[in-house]
């Protein structure tokens, strides 16, 4: 429900915002619908909500959103949350 379209800033964050707390009430087994506007950041916010560190090549954070991709060098996920026990499936 955004005033205006936005692909280079949308991000998925929310997603992983949602995971995190699907995790954190016991979820045992997830079930995740891709697709959509927000999905343009590939999937990074997510993964940043739950705990990746995406980083340029002078080791600062790049921005939520597709449109700061390009600039992406590394991406930490030794902090990364685990897949609940029964696994993730993603439709």
């Amino acid at each position: 429900l955004m005033a205006r379209l936005d692909a280079r800033g949308a991000t998925s964050r929310g997603l992983g915002e949602v995971i995190a707390a699907a995790l954190d009430a016991g979820a045992r087994r997830l079930i995740i619908g891709l697709g959509g506007s927000a999905s343009t950041d590939g999937g990074l916010g997510a993964l940043r909500a739950l705990g990746a560190v995406a980083t340029d090549a002078n080791g600062e954070p790049i921005a939520d959103g597709g449109g700061d991709l390009a600039r992406l060098t590394a991406l930490d996920l030794s902090s990364l949350r685990d897949a609940p026990p029964g696994g993730v499936t993603l439709w």
